[in-house]
């Protein structure tokens, strides 16, 4: 249990004054932390350890003022260490106390910190991004932390020319560089950073790309493939089907899906990205994908035989290895197909997008059924796929100039 107790050291010198210090303790240890308060010996209550309650002149009140400031953010510093971590030591707690009260914010230092706590809650996904991040800035650093207030428009720009130069692609430094502004937003929310705007002109935006959708011809192909000697594959060719006909799910929560989520030929669950809650009624063809599947392991929690353990932090780690895993696979049956387009683990959704678009499906249908939070994000993603319907539509027109 930390605590904090208010001290006075009378001076040795005659008629003048003494100094208030706090006596920090913590798991046993206890630490002294000096202040700039100045006192009187007449002004201190040495029975009570406080100041007078009759002492009503300006200088009083303010220093104590000062010092329930100071107990009310030890409090703080403790209640943050805790939602990091349970063994944080008496330093910890003197450091934070020092710097955060200061300004004196290190970003790798608080970066850590907000990795932990991501882990906590089980967000793997979000804290590797941003350990990722933190080992390719720690890189640009050398080594050497910054505090937040020397992180500026100059630094950022120097950080994104590091990238670069190790032949990253533009969207690559962008999301490095996207990590960072939201870490440092996230220090800005807690009151721990004063906003500067250093990212105003960084460059944190997402360039078009054309993402790959394939047919639903080469769908009905895939689901009628022969792969009864290939049982490996026939399990990711279902797991493609199984996410097209679930309207794009992505793999992540297909992994992620237990048993209980499937009741009465429905499935709702919660998109681990977004957190946001869908309601997907199973047609039969994929409902027999299921049956197929879902009870290979009677034992296990989830709905298909992806994943075994049930703690997050193994689960995620199982979970990153099958997605590799399911994209090589996948691969193969490109090549098997002969498709012009390699077959990914974002194929499925990107081609159920494309088929609705095709089949005059309504945006707001669309957008409501990938579970995008606006109409806005589903016309940009759909304008990122394959336009080869305008291309088919333009060449009708020119083969009137043939």
């Amino acid at each position: 249990m930390a605590s904090i107790k208010v001290k006075f050291r009378p001076s040795t010198v005659a008629d003048k004054k003494g100094t208030v210090f706090y006596q920090m303790t913590h798991k046993q240890r206890v630490r002294i932390v000096s202040t700039d308060i100045k006192l009187s010996l007449w002004e201190w209550d040495v029975m009570n350890g406080c100041l007078y309650d009759n002492m009503t002149n300006s200088n009083c009140q303010s220093v104590y003022n000062r010092i329930e400031a100071d107990i009310t953010h030890f409090n703080d510093v403790v209640d943050r260490l805790k939602v990091y971590s349970n063994s944080f030591t008496i330093d910890d707690i003197c450091e934070m106390f020092f710097n955060y009260k200061t300004g004196k914010v290190y970003v790798l230092q608080y970066i850590n910190a907000h990795i932990d706590n991501l882990q906590k809650q089980g967000r793997w996904g979000q804290a590797t991004n941003c350990l990722r991040m933190k080992n390719s800035f720690s890189n640009f650093l050398n080594g050497k932390d910054i505090l937040f207030d020397e992180l500026d428009n100059k630094i950022l720009e120097s950080y994104n020319d590091w990238l670069m130069q190790r032949n990253l692609m533009r969207n690559s430094c962008s999301f490095y560089l996207r990590v960072l502004r939201s870490i440092y937003n996230d220090a800005v929310n807690e009151g721990l950073v004063l906003q500067s705007f250093p990212f105003k002109n960084a460059y944190t935006g997402i360039d078009k790309t054309v993402k790959r959708a394939v047919s639903e011809e080469l769908i009905y192909k895939l689901y009628k493939l022969d792969l009864v000697e290939k049982p490996q594959l026939a399990f990711a060719r279902d797991i493609f089907i199984f996410s097209y006909g679930t309207r794009g799910m992505a793999f992540v929560d297909i992994a992620f899906l237990k048993k209980s989520d499937y009741k009465s030929d429905i499935i709702i669950y919660n998109r681990r990205k977004t957190r946001q809650r869908l309601r997907i009624r199973v047609e039969s063809c994929i409902c027999e994908l299921i049956e197929r599947h879902c009870e290979k392991d009677k034992n296990s929690p989830y709905l298909f035989p992806i994943l075994r353990s049930v703690d997050d932090k193994e689960a995620y780690i199982e979970y990153r290895n099958a997605l590799s895993l399911y994209n090589k696979r996948l691969k193969l049956l490109s090549n098997m197909l002969g498709c012009k387009v390699v077959l990914s683990s974002y194929t499925a959704r990107h081609s159920w997008a494309t088929a609705a678009r095709n089949n005059e499906v309504s945006l707001s249908v669309i957008s409501a059924g990938m579970g995008h939070t606006s109409e806005n994000t589903t016309r940009i993603y759909l304008a990122s796929l394959d336009d080869s319907m305008i291309d088919d539509a333009n060449r009708k027109l020119l083969e009137k100039l043939k």
